[in-house]
């Protein structure tokens, strides 16, 4: 059947894309202002008086020219014809779409015109228009990066590390995780690592509702725990895949701090500058070194913190959707700090949808190495830092900041130190079974200590906001703007004046720990 005459038949049976559109025109003239002309296939109106432009198509080579088109057109009617965006709508028909619907799904994703995709069938001799069927667009590409769960495994030799490699491949396609990233490290000589070959796993993206994922058992897992269900599965999966190896031993759970500390200086293990690359990650790594990839999974600033520069624009959607997941995983080890960070970004997508924001994360994972490697002249310097600054082309609009909040004249500081850290040993040990981010922790309680955010509020009057979880829950205070020492008066001491309120105490234990044998980056 010819185009045309599928076009027409279609004109008359308007009904079979969406009940109550009523032709307006077939072949409509639409005009530029520079004189340049195109034609409507069908022009309509659906039954809330929206004009509709319906572009037909039936020959696969022309399909994936109607979708540039019919935006053109209902472009033209909007900036031309001085018709807003929400009063034309798009209507794309056609009887083939394999090659049209990427090209329609990205404009779709990307017009703001309301867009409905139809696939027409004909009858069983083709000569005439039988029905349509809905096309839904599909969603924007999802991104495949590194995630925080990560399994390092140990090997006698390079050849049982490359069995496993290939094995972990295998296995993880059945469960949807396709995606997979692999760091080879070999045992220093001096070292007294048991077997002398590391694979660090790193689980990369999966779809959720890739059929796949249904294998992946998550029973047992509490949902509140993770970011989302991706994160969930993606925990929930390093299960069947240790099963499937039948390993018993030289398996070890770990995290972007554990991998940092690998790559920067462990007295074990050196990084033989290979990443291993399955999936997507393949394809990247052909335009990825191997810098891109470590400071894709962790970055670090020394004395034991992460460490995170960012700035982004809410306007630009995938990378910003980008920015948030990076920022969540910089303070996955600061359960307070990350969730009220996530809620903020939210309120700056609403508040300042195309200002530009700049984010600084200093992140500590053990407050401890913290203090004993910078006390007394460089804590400020050091201690935790959450800046989010807002800003557009006439300077600065907001300003958010995190703050490791002390209560003020806290009484017991040695006692409750000791209570979690008896003595450096004890620290130390924590240090080498790499549970110091939970200790930490358990030590931030025991000092009732709290990370919160103060965000500077200018409109209608000047004040600030103190942002806290109590419990489990948000919580938001209202105060006025004053100078950093008149905080104490409102029961907020940050952390290095707390240190200061406390100074011979932390002396004394600083230069207990440092004569235990412990020095800065050991």
């Amino acid at each position: 059947m010819l185009e045309s005459k599928l076009r027409d038949q279609l004109a008359e049976r308007l009904e079979l894309l969406e009940p109550g559109l009523r032709h307006v025109g077939t072949e409509v003239p639409l005009k530029n202002r520079d004189g340049s002309e195109g034609r409507a296939d069908i022009l309509a109106r659906d039954r809330h008086g929206n004009l509709v432009v319906i572009e037909v198509k039936r020959s696969k080579g022309s399909s994936r020219e109607a979708a540039h088109q019919v935006f053109k057109y209902a472009e033209t009617l909007c900036r031309e014809q001085g018709l807003p965006i929400d009063r034309v709508r798009i209507m794309v028909a056609s009887t083939e779409w394999r090659e049209l619907d990427r090209s329609f799904s990205g404009y779709a994703q990307q017009s703001g015109f309301d867009v409905r995709g139809y696939k027409l069938l004909l009858d069983r001799a083709g000569a005439s228009l039988a029905d349509a069927e809905p096309v839904k667009p599909k969603g924007p590409a999802r991104a495949v990066i590194p995630s925080d769960i990560q399994v390092s495994f140990t090997f006698d030799s390079p050849e049982d590390r490359e069995r496993c490699w290939d094995k972990l491949r295998e296995n993880a396609s059945s469960y949807g995780v396709d995606h997979l990233l692999g760091f080879d490290f070999v045992g220093r000589q001096d070292g007294f690592a048991n077997e002398s070959f590391l694979l660090y796993l790193v689980i990369g993206s999966l779809d959720p509702e890739d059929p796949r994922t249904a294998n992946i058992d998550t029973s047992g897992y509490e949902a509140d725990q993770y970011r989302d269900h991706e994160h969930l599965l993606q925990q929930a999966v390093i299960k069947p895949l240790l099963a499937a190896l039948a390993r018993r031993s030289g398996v070890e759970d770990a995290n972007p701090v554990i991998l940092n500390r690998l790559l920067t200086g462990d007295p074990h293990w050196i990084f033989e500058e290979r990443v291993r690359c399955s999936g997507d990650f393949e394809l990247q790594n052909k335009h990825y070194e191997t810098r891109d990839w470590i400071a894709a999974v962790t970055v670090s600033s020394g004395f034991n913190q992460r460490m995170f520069i960012a700035s982004g624009d809410p306007s630009n959607r995938a990378a910003w959707e980008a920015l948030k997941r990076k920022v969540s995983m910089a303070l996955g080890t600061n359960p307070d700090w990350r969730d009220l960070a996530a809620t903020a970004l939210v309120r700056i997508e609403d508040d300042y949808p195309s200002a530009d924001v700049s984010i600084l994360i200093l992140n500590p994972t053990d407050l401890v190495g913290v203090l004993v490697s910078s006390w007394p002249v460089k804590l400020r310097e050091y201690e935790p830092q959450l800046q989010i600054r807002i800003h557009s082309d006439h300077g600065l609009l907001h300003a958010i900041d995190g703050v490791l909040q002390a209560r003020p004249n806290l009484e017991g500081f040695q006692g409750r130190f000791r209570a979690v850290y008896r003595s450096p040993d004890a620290w130390m040990a924590a240090r080498m079974s790499n549970v110091v981010p939970e200790m930490d922790l358990e030590l931030l309680d025991a000092l009732e200590l709290q990370y919160i955010l103060m965000e500077q509020v200018r409109d209608p009057h000047p004040h600030v906001r103190v942002h806290r979880i109590d419990g489990d829950l948000p919580e938001t205070v209202a105060m006025p703007m004053m100078p950093v020492e008149q905080l104490r008066e409102h029961g907020i001491l940050p952390l290095a004046d707390f240190c200061e309120e406390h100074f011979h105490t932390i002396d004394e234990l600083v230069l207990e720990y440092r004569q235990s044998g412990w020095v800065p980056g050991s």
